[in-house]
């Protein structure tokens, strides 16, 4: 796809997701649509470059109208990655007034299933800690994953030198105990399609940001 082409149809899809943001969504899931149109046939730059031009009000749009899809840890990191030790890197843009795009890592030790993550960002490094998490299922349904921040990962991962994983830009895992970003949060995540998702930052319940994330190039 041009140039040209690229823009004018990045250009469509932000107008029609603030339009139906700032409508209330008189049809729920026409942000919905209208984001999964706009990616369909994309490459993960394209998809990223997507991604990092929406506004507030369209993310929480496609968190509040997403729905259906069953998502699984794997989603985040696949097995070629775990094979090798890799981190599977995603870009992301929330919903807050500054500081809003990041990344997030994903990794699993070498003989385990279980996926973690943390939060790759410039401002975490002079606040606080990255904000490791452990992925979880949300019960028995499948359309959500929860991303939990209140797990004890510093013995969970005892003995793990992240330093060994490839891709890894973090040495040593860090509890979020008094983190005053990562403290007490679960993110609730839905899949969007096989690159995006979308969540929610909740803290005792109450949504403290939206965002949305993208599978690295």
């Amino acid at each position: 796809m041009s140039p040209s082409k690229t823009f004018l149809s990045l250009f469509a899809l932000l107008s029609a997701l603030l339009l139906a943001a700032s409508a209330g969504t008189a049809r729920a899931g026409d942000c919905v649509d209208a984001f999964r149109a706009a990616l369909q046939g994309r490459s993960l730059a394209e998809k990223d470059t997507l991604v990092r031009n929406l506004s507030a009000k369209a993310i929480r749009c496609l968190y509040e109208h997403a729905s259906g899809e069953a998502i699984e840890p794997s989603f985040y990191l696949d097995e070629a990655h775990r094979a090798a030790g890799a981190v599977e890197a995603f870009v992301g843009k929330n919903s807050l007034p500054i500081a809003s795009t990041f990344e997030k890592h994903f990794f699993s030790p070498v003989g385990s299933t279980v996926v973690y993550g943390y939060n790759e960002a410039a401002i975490n490094h002079l606040l606080c800690s990255p904000g490791f998490f452990q992925i979880e299922p949300n019960g028995a349904d499948r359309s959500r994953i929860l991303f939990d921040y209140a797990k004890d990962l510093e013995t969970l991962l005892k003995g793990i030198d992240l330093r060994r994983l490839r891709g890894a830009k973090v040495e040593a895992v860090k509890n979020n105990d008094g983190n005053l970003i990562f403290g007490g949060l679960t993110d609730v995540m839905k899949k969007i399609d096989a690159d995006v998702a979308v969540g929610v930052a909740l803290r005792k319940g109450k949504a403290q940001s939206y965002f949305v994330v993208a599978r690295k190039p």
